[in-house]
């Protein structure tokens, strides 16, 4: 099998250790509904909110360094391998949100993609621009892009510091039982409801007022990690960790598929 492929290979197993961590993990109840001591709607107020009592185990993040290295390397080694033997020292598979060709050439980001891409057929490296983040129209997608999200991990985790992972909820709601009366709130989040979403708010319309005795909140939803991917951006920039296998999927399916046939 090609090295790109075994690399990819290994980045899933990688991945299936993560899924087992994170289901270990899933396993401690490490979410509860907190009661808000504060709230200004009114008198009788009862708001409960999400909070994570223990965030994920440090291992999660070196697991998924592993991971991210292996689905780089493999991209690196499949660049490598449509590279003419002369120019395969300098050859890696290219991630840019901007076009490198609306740059003087010898502007920096031109000649780091002209040197990663030097011995590449015209045809294998058209295929590679039509690949390339700065495809995506709307800014956000380019730095969501697969290729972005990998190289962008890869970075973090070699040169900077430890990935960090966030835990919450998917479809996060309560149950809330009340004098024997149910109530069920969904909580408008969209994506992971993270720690402080607000989970239930009632009690106005009961009287007399309510005891600690007679209320019961039950936390819906499925656990779930999001790893940060450093985006700083208006809409966040969590990423759930089983994006990754999308991303392993675009790879093998999309990527490799749409390169193989230019091997030399």
């Amino acid at each position: 099998m090609e090295s790109w492929r075994l690399k990819l290979d290994r980045a899933e197993r990688h991945l299936n250790d993560l899924d087992n961590e994170i289901a270990r993990y899933a396993q401690t109840n490490p979410y509860i509904a907190a009661r808000q001591a504060h709230c200004d709607r009114h008198s009788n107020c009862w708001r409960y909110t999400l909070q994570v009592r223990r965030e994920p185990d440090i291992t999660l993040s070196l697991i998924l360094g592993d991971a991210v290295h292996n689905m780089r390397s493999a991209i690196d080694h499949l660049a490598v391998a449509i590279s003419d033997p002369k120019h395969r020292k300098t050859a890696s598979f290219p991630c840019f949100t901007v076009d490198p060709d609306q740059f003087p050439v010898d502007h920096k980001l031109r000649k780091a993609f002209n040197r990663a891409t030097a011995g590449m057929s015209a045809k294998a490296l058209a295929q590679v621009k039509l690949c390339q983040p700065y495809q995506e129209a709307d800014p956000v997608d380019r730095r969501r892009h697969s290729l972005s999200v990998i190289s962008q991990l890869d970075r973090i985790d070699k040169h900077r510091e430890i990935v960090v992972f966030s835990s919450g909820l998917l479809n996060a709601g309560s149950q809330t039982v009340v004098r024997d009366q149910t109530m069920t709130q969904a909580i408008p989040v969209h994506g992971l409801a993270i720690n402080g979403t607000e989970l239930a708010h009632f009690g106005d319309f009961f009287i007399p007022p309510l005891q600690e005795s007679e209320v019961h909140v039950e936390i819906r939803g499925t656990p779930a990690i999001s790893v940060d991917i450093g985006l700083n951006e208006p809409e966040g920039s969590e990423l759930e960790v089983a994006s990754l296998r999308e991303i392993v999927a675009d790879f093998r399916d999309g990527l490799f598929t749409l390169l193989e046939p230019f091997v030399q």
